[in-house]
């Protein structure tokens, strides 16, 4: 089984398949950083055989005899992925153990109802391991599409994970993998077949064992490690950037495509759905391309065509055009060039491949990321390369001898050319203005670093711009922050960052930064009151308890201990909203310097009932949380202010003068928002952990 991935073997492997690893007249590119793929290659992912019979138990009540509840197992899946300890592994090991039949189900309603984005479960590698499984359960067998449409989640995550540069860069090294299904009266196919490794690792062999035989796959085949390797498997890391030939679709596209995706051409093959409107990319998966769609470019061919226009005016309209290309998806190429390919190349054999192969290259670029996606990096990228050809194509059209109609047509070609590079430059210089969302890397000498919530998305602070950094590329914290900047505190929050960073505290817009996208992701997630995770169970016909507005079962007694159990104080809509609720306090009182803070929730909302009355939590009437912050700093300020302290706590909860004068005066209000009808809040300051366990044994800590 051959493996190609970033590694030393690949050097090797290079070595023997030099011309199928990209290298030109027989030299072997051994640069390992850029050989094949840039992205890292995936760890092997923890083994799931030891977690197989807890898997087994967890499904279990599941099942009665060979009915299973579907909903159920979703259910408890998604409330997993809520909890603070992320089980990933145990989630797949669960997944490898449901039955053909149903895996497929279950996993499209998981995605569908993630606690959290893909783009944040992708951040580990176990957690890529797990959407890897998801995507390979949902695109097998009759994919419906639902299915489909939650399977482009993942894969479009795969997709993006690419930067502009890295993609460009890797472009004269893809595999292509040619795919012609077999039919009753053809001889020429190319079939392979895909599939999940329990490595992570895509395995795939060709099961044709006629494609070498056809002229219409030698070139794809070159791209390729020898037959006998493809005919015996070879296995490729999920983030490798491949491509796929598809013969059976009409004009024959090739589309750039992680490895991963092969599974689902695998399955294609098999189900034979390829070119049907059931393929992937018939349904949206790749932006794709198209021929002229607007105004300003169909009336600027026929002047091009004609030798009517001076460079002047090209330049002029270079806004209208790129607004017309961004919006109808049209190619570069599709005035003049793409109908006279074979006539440039015959006509200018050496300017002519170098000017296609630019206008291929943005093609591909915008194919993938769609033309208004491309950033400042990608925009500069196509137009280091068509820059070059351009002019070589106008150096070589000044010394042909070409005359009427030809001379008419070679002028069109170049000032189609020079259309694309005005628009390219204009473009480039809109996304530098309004900040760079294409950036592939952070930018350099960055006055501060901070991890969000303690996760690996870091946040980047320049006097100029603010990035959130994951893996591929930095966009800023307007892109990241989306729609839940229509939140007035959000709003704020960003505008809070912008203007410390202006300022030059970088420390400190890195912290409003990050108080913005938590509070965005709540900003978000589905509305106060929205269905509880049974209740839209329910709404699908499933059969389900009756589900009260704190979450427990309605009418039924509740001890500490059950709420202890299922993770999250009542009061909450959700545990997801608990863990909201503790990243927004902690982003808070660290943007205001207090840094050594625990929170904990008291009161009736774990122990059930008043320490005080005996009454029920919501008893005839709005029950409030009670919330702990052990704080030595805040403690301490609260003695030199004057507020009374007694056992090592505030003696009552804050009122709102006492907030204000520790400088936290909209902590309760503000954290409120998180609870189901808008609780109030009641704070109280602790000195340590142990004074608050000595007041309320029952505490529950917030986790963050």
């Amino acid at each position: 089984m051959l493996v190609l991935q970033r590694s030393a073997g690949n050097a090797a492997v290079c070595r023997l398949v030099a011309q199928r690893c990209g290298a030109r007249d027989g030299e072997v590119d051994l640069d390992e950083d850029r050989q094949l793929q840039r992205l890292s290659p995936e760890p092997t992912p923890v083994p799931i055989d030891p977690l197989r019979a807890q898997a087994r138990a967890f499904l279990a009540p599941y099942r009665a005899g060979i009915v299973w509840d579907v909903d159920g197992i979703a259910d408890a899946l998604v409330a997993r992925l809520a909890a603070p300890v992320k089980e990933y592994a145990f989630v797949r090991a669960v997944i490898a153990a449901l039955p053909s039949a149903i895996e497929d189900n279950v996993t499209a309603d998981v995605v569908n109802r993630l606690p959290v984005p893909v783009s944040v479960i992708g951040l580990s590698s176990e957690g890529r391991a797990m959407l890897d499984v998801f995507y390979d359960a949902m695109i097998t067998g009759d994919v419906s599409k639902f299915e489909r449409e939650q399977a482009n989640k993942i894969i479009s995550y795969r997709m993006g994970r690419v930067s502009q540069a890295e993609f460009v860069a890797g472009m004269d090294r893809r595999m292509i993998f040619p795919i012609r299904n077999i039919g009753v009266t053809r001889l020429a196919s190319a079939t392979f077949t895909a599939e999940l490794q329990t490595n992570g690792k895509i395995g795939l062999h060709y099961n044709s064992v006629v494609v070498t035989q056809y002229d219409m796959f030698k070139a794809d085949l070159a791209t390729l490690p020898s037959w006998s390797q493809l005919s015996n498997g070879i296995e490729l890391d999920p983030n490798l950037m491949v491509a796929v030939h598809l013969f059976d679709v009409e004009d024959h596209p090739i589309y750039d495509v992680p490895a991963l995706a092969l599974i689902d051409y695998s399955n294609q093959i098999k189900e034979r759905t390829l070119g049907t409107a059931k393929s992937a990319f018939m349904l949206g998966l790749t932006v794709g391309l198209g021929g002229l769609g607007g105004g300003s470019l169909e009336g600027l061919q026929e002047r091009v065509l004609a030798g009517e226009v001076s460079k002047a005016y090209l330049w002029g309209a270079r806004a209208l055009v790129w607004a017309d290309r961004v919006q109808f998806g049209i190619q570069a190429g599709a005035m003049v060039v793409n109908d006279h390919r074979d006539w440039i190349v015959d006509t200018f054999p050496d300017a002519g491949p170098h000017l296609l192969d630019a206008m291929d290259t943005a093609n591909r670029l915008a194919g993938y990321y769609g033309w208004a996606r491309l950033g400042v990096d990608g925009l500069r990228l196509v137009r280091a390369k068509l820059g070059p050809a351009a002019d070589g194509w106008r150096s070589a059209r000044a010394t042909a001898k070409l005359g009427g109609d030809q001379a008419k047509l070679a002028r069109a070609v170049e000032d189609e050319a020079d259309t694309l590079l005005a628009e390219l430059q204009y473009a480039e210089e809109k996304a530098a203005s309004g900040g760079d969302r294409g950036s592939v890397s952070p930018p350099i000498a960055s006055k501060a670093k901070k991890s969000v919530a303690g996760g690996e998305k870091e946040i980047h602070v320049t006097e100029n711009r603010i990035e959130i950094c994951p893996v591929q590329r930095c966009p800023d914290l307007d892109e990241v922050v989306g729609s839940g900047s229509t939140d007035p505190t959000v709003a704020k929050e960003i505008a809070d960052a912008k203007s410390a960073a202006k300022a030059g505290d970088a420390a400190g817009a890195a912290r409003l930064a990050e108080e913005a996208i938590i509070d965005a992701g709540v900003a978000t997630s589905p509305a106060k009151g929205a269905p509880t995770t049974r209740a839209a169970a329910a709404a699908k016909g499933a059969p389900r308890g009756k589900v009260s507005a704190t979450g427990a079962p309605a009418g039924s007694p509740l001890t500490p201990a059950d709420v202890a159990a299922r993770g999250y104080p009542l009061g909450f809509p959700r545990r997801q909203q608990f863990v909201y609720f503790g990243w927004s306090g902690k982003a808070y009182l660290e943007v205001r310097a207090v840094r050594d803070a625990e929170l904990g929730i008291q009161g009736s909302a774990v122990t059930v009932r008043g320490a005080s009355s005996g009454k029920p939590f919501d008893d005839g009437r709005l029950s409030d949380i009670d919330l702990a912050v052990i704080s030595p700093t805040l403690a301490g300020k609260a003695r030199a202010a004057g507020i009374p302290v007694r056992d090592g706590h505030t003696r009552f909860a804050l009122s709102p003068d006492q907030a204000t004068t520790l400088g936290i005066p909209d902590l309760g209000p503000r954290l409120s928002r998180f609870l189901d009808r808008g609780r109030p809040v009641n704070i109280m300051v602790f000195e340590s952990r142990a004074a608050a366990l000595a007041k309320e044994p029952w505490t529950m800590w917030v986790w963050w």
